[in-house]
């Protein structure tokens, strides 16, 4: 903390301003914070998980150990070059004809690593959550946001022309020409550019789900998308006996014809060999991985150095085989009294979530009746799943890209594998050590890692008012989630449903417009504000879970009478201190850019401070008045929940 400023005219110094001025950015990070402190720990655990892991292949603790090896040894990589790469493009090579390039996409692709122009993704049914169909999707670009394309902004053309020079670096890494490189690099992109043009807006979807719910027959795809062999693609990923897709971007496989008709085929091919080495270049030379790094590092996030390899080494292993780790983890770091505890606590913020639904001024009792209904169909985990993947089916090849790739494939056919069957409602979508926490619309759950579940962020020992404060913010914004602008339009059993009177709506509606107006208006770097519309409904979860969490320490106060100060400081007033601690960072102003162009969280130092901005007992705790900086009238404060 900064005690020598005052709270009221500068909150986020006042709570962290001791943090600051001690920490340096390192070389190797974008952005530092106390996730990033957490992470040190929990990675250094990870490091000494797998050093004692078996040297037996034929394990799951042999395979992930064999992994980290593979990583670490760059001289081997080195000594292989691209040769892990050649048959992958050998046959890229041969497309001369965008049919070419089509018979690959219907063909090799998959096996290849090569996304192409569209895949499938294995999820719950969004008009009924009970059964898992495949969502025929489009591929994911390669720069990090929809935005990126489309803007002309000079800085974001810099970006574009950054991207060419470093894919003409690579292509040159894979054998080519420079002058074959550069036009192949350039191809690319202007290629991606006009397929992402022909997509739906993310927002656009983001504000109607039921836009990515357009089920269709693989004979109806026939007609629309004649030139793909749809048949020959599906069987290549060993999907049999599913006649219907789920077709998440209507407008872009309705358009995607005439833009085959009109595409040149070495940009096709240009592009798919661009996709192939993004997604290998960390994993096959030193040289590609460093190449990879000079757009993703100085470029993108302002990043100056690579980590260290032994911590890459662990990132690895943490993609390919999470639960090799996580069991071992959750035995070193999540005891069942902790376990225990963040339960109890949960079901304390849910109960004054239930209150904060009752008393909305702004809702009426039939609306009422329903978010009261999905409150108490919420599902939460905390700590660990009941059961853990095996990777019996991963085979360790003799490159670690191939072993990657094979891992990859491996729990690609797996998903396939559940298509029209039930949706496994024990399943967790992130490893236990990811340092986050999530809400499920399409299951109602609210899902809280061990890794979270750890100190600065929840500490069982520690007093109530800072556990709330912290870990009780986070479990109240997933909360909100599920009645926050996209969970709102899901029922308490995960289906997109209706449930809203139209009068409820509309008012709901308003009240979302005014935090995107309020947060808009948040100047992040000189000229660049925040993005209100991309972030509303993570600033409406943390103005809502902080309300929550407050509401819940009152109640928990309330029984035990601990109300004392702690170093001068009343209960509530620590309350306030842990929310402004929790998301405190330093940050390269690259990254600031680009989170505020692509991430649907606003940057840290905002998070910590906008929020509690709006709560009258904010003011209240720390006597801020109205001629301070931090204050915020009345009337412009919001409470949504």
């Amino acid at each position: 903390m900064d005690l020598s400023v005052h709270p009221g005219d500068d909150f986020y110094r006042f709570a962290n301003g001791g943090w600051l001025d001690r920490t340096i950015l390192p070389p190797d990070r974008p952005s530092i914070g106390s996730f990033y402190e957490l992470d040190q720990r929990i990675a250094s655990d990870l490091a000494e998980i797998v050093a004692g892991l078996p040297t037996d292949p034929t394990t799951d603790g042999g395979k992930a150990k064999a992994v980290a090896t593979m990583y670490r040894d760059e001289a081997a990589r080195d000594a292989q070059g691209i040769a892990p790469l050649q048959p992958i493009l050998d046959r890229l090579a041969a497309i001369a004809t965008v049919k070419d390039a089509l018979a690959y996409q219907a063909s090799s692709a998959f096996t290849d690593g090569v996304v192409g122009l569209f895949r499938i993704n294995v999820g719950p049914s969004l008009m009924d959550a009970t059964t898992n169909v495949a969502n025929l999707k489009t591929f994911r670009p390669l720069l990090p946001s929809f935005e990126l394309y489309m803007s002309d902004e000079p800085q974001v053309d810099a970006l574009r022309q950054a991207w060419i020079m470093t894919t003409t670096q690579l292509f040159l890494a894979l054998g080519m020409e420079e002058g074959a490189a550069y036009e192949g690099a350039t191809a690319a992109l202007a290629f991606e550019t006009s397929a992402v043009s022909i997509m739906t807006p993310p927002q656009a979807i983001f504000g109607n789900p039921t836009l990515a719910f357009n089920p269709t027959t693989v004979a109806d795809l026939k007609t629309t998308v004649p030139s793909v062999d749809w048949d020959a693609w599906l069987a290549s990923m060993g999907i049999t006996g599913v006649d219907t897709l789920v077709v998440a971007d209507a407008s872009y496989f309705s358009s995607l014809e005439a833009l085959l008709k009109e595409a040149d085929p070495a940009a096709i091919r240009a592009y798919f060999t661009a996709q192939l080495i993004w997604s290998t270049a960390p994993y096959l030379t030193s040289a590609t991985n460093n190449i990879a790094f000079s757009f993703n590092g100085p470029v993108l996030t302002g990043t100056a150095e690579r980590q260290p390899i032994d911590e890459e080494a662990i990132e690895v292993v943490k993609q390919v085989f999470p639960d090799a780790l996580g069991q071992a983890f959750v035995d070193r770091s999540f005891s069942p009294e902790a376990k225990d505890a963040i339960q109890s606590l949960v079901a304390t913020i849910l109960a004054a979530f239930r209150t904060r639904i009752e008393q909305a001024a702004w809702m009426t009792d039939t609306t009422r009746t329903k978010a009261l209904e999905k409150l108490d169909l919420m599902t939460v985990k905390v700590g660990y799943p009941d059961t853990w993947t095996s990777y019996a089916d991963v085979e360790i090849a003799d490159s670690l890209v191939a072993t990657i790739n094979n891992a990859s494939i491996a729990s690609a056919r797996a998903s396939f594998a559940t298509i029209g069957k039930p949706v496994d409602r024990t399943a967790w979508a992130s490893p236990v050590f990811t340092i986050n926490a999530y809400y499920n619309p399409q299951a109602n759950e609210i899902v809280f890692p061990a890794a979270i579940l750890q100190p600065p962020f929840f500490d069982p020992l520690a007093d109530d008012a800072s556990n709330f404060g912290a870990i009780g913010l986070i479990i109240g914004h997933e909360i909100t989630h599920g009645f926050d602008f996209t969970g709102s339009q899901f029922d308490g059993y995960g289906n997109v449903s209706s449930w809203w009177t139209e009068d409820d709506q509309a008012a709901f509606i308003a009240l979302n417009m005014r935090v995107i107006e309020q947060f808009g208006a948040i100047e992040v770097l000189p000229g660049l504000f925040v993005n209100g519309q991309m972030t509303v409904t993570e600033n409406v979860a943390d103005m809502g879970g902080l309300q929550t969490a407050y509401d819940a320490l009152t109640l928990t106060l309330a029984d035990s009478g601990k109300t004392a100060a702690i170093d001068g400081f009343t209960p509530e007033q620590r309350f306030f201190i842990a929310a402004a601690s929790l998301y405190r960072s330093v940050d390269a102003d690259e990254y600031l850019a680009l989170i505020v162009q692509s991430d649907n969280h606003t940057p840290g130092r905002i998070r910590s401070v906008q929020a509690l901005r709006n709560m009258d007992t904010f003011f209240e705790a720390f006597s801020i008045s109205a001629d301070q900086p931090m204050f915020l009238p009345e009337d412009q404060r919001i409470v949504v929940w």
